[in-house]
Order: structure tokens, then C-alpha cells, then sequence
């Protein structure tokens, strides 16, 4: 006969506890779509920004590097359309991750503010029209994120 001892043997059993988060749930289709077009428009940014350095560099006598002043204001500009850019993806993951998009209505609705002014200066003076056409694609790049994210879905999502 096995012993047996004195004391009573207490089995603890931590019970299971399951630690997962909710799910959350997935953006809608136009907040995605939101954000692929903004992170397709930044890489383009981007892409303009080396172009435009890269085609200075090619031209012979080129007037861009006359004086420093003039070479200072071509890299300043060069700098701020990067910088724009990646504050456009900084938005785009602040808005999925977060749900902020603030940065988004700033960054797009600033310049959409400024070149509505400037294509009706444009519509009314000695403009082209494929100048306007190029203008209006522009301003039209803009504003739907802009429409994306104001869509009854979008609103709702961020608000959660």
C-alpha cells in the first residue's frame, strides 16, 4: 500500500485566460482605396523630384546653377517635395493605424485651397487650354482623396 502523507495535495491549475484583442474591424474600401491612391501620388513625388534633379544635372551650362542662390532655391525645392512626400505617407499610416487623418486634410486640401485660386487666374488670363487641362488633372488628383475620405463609410470608420 503505497504512503500516504499527511498533507492534501492541491493541484492549481491556472485557468486559461485568453489575452487577444478584439478584432478590429477593417477599413472600408474607400479609405483603402484613399491610401493606395496617396501612396501611389507620393512615390510619384518622389519620382518627379529625382527626374527634375537628374535633368538638371544633364543640361550644359545649365542656368539653374548660375549663382549659389539659384542652386540653394533648386535643392530647397527638390527638399520640399520629398518632405511633402513622405508627410503624405506619414499621414497614410497614421490614418490606418490610428485613424487620424488630419494630416491628410491639410496636406491635400492646402495646395487643392491655393490651386483653385491659381486655375481661375489661369481660366481668365492668357492660359492655354491644355495648360488648364494639365491644371485641372492636377487639382483633380487632390481632391478625391479628399472625396474618399468625407464618404459616409470613411467618417464612420475613423469615428469608432
Amino acid at each position: 500500500m503505497p504512503s500516504q502523507s499527511p498533507y492534501v495535495k492541491i493541484e492549481t491549475e491556472m485557468p486559461q485566460i485568453s489575452r487577444s484583442l478584439p478584432a478590429k474591424p477593417k477599413p472600408p474600401a474607400s479609405i483603402i482605396l484613399a491610401s493606395v491612391f496617396i501612396s501611389l501620388c507620393s512615390v510619384a513625388l518622389v519620382a518627379f523630384a529625382v527626374a527634375l534633379f537628374l535633368a538638371s544635372l544633364k543640361v550644359p551650362n545649365n542656368p539653374v546653377y548660375a549663382t549659389r542662390i539659384q542652386t540653394r532655391g533648386f535643392i530647397f525645392l527638390v527638399g520640399i517635395i520629398i518632405i511633402g512626400a513622405c508627410i503624405l505617407l506619414k499621414g497614410v499610416h497614421q490614418l490606418l493605424t490610428q485613424r487620424r487623418p488630419k494630416i491628410l486634410f491639410v496636406c491635400l486640401g492646402v495646395p487643392l485651397a491655393f490651386g483653385c485660386i491659381g486655375e481661375t487666374v489661369d481660366l481668365f488670363g492668357t492660359a492655354s487650354h491644355a495648360s488648364d487641362a494639365i491644371g485641372a488633372g492636377i487639382l483633380l488628383l487632390f481632391a478625391i482623396p479628399i472625396v474618399l475620405l468625407l464618404l459616409p463609410s470613411s467618417r464612420q470608420w475613423v469615428a469608432r
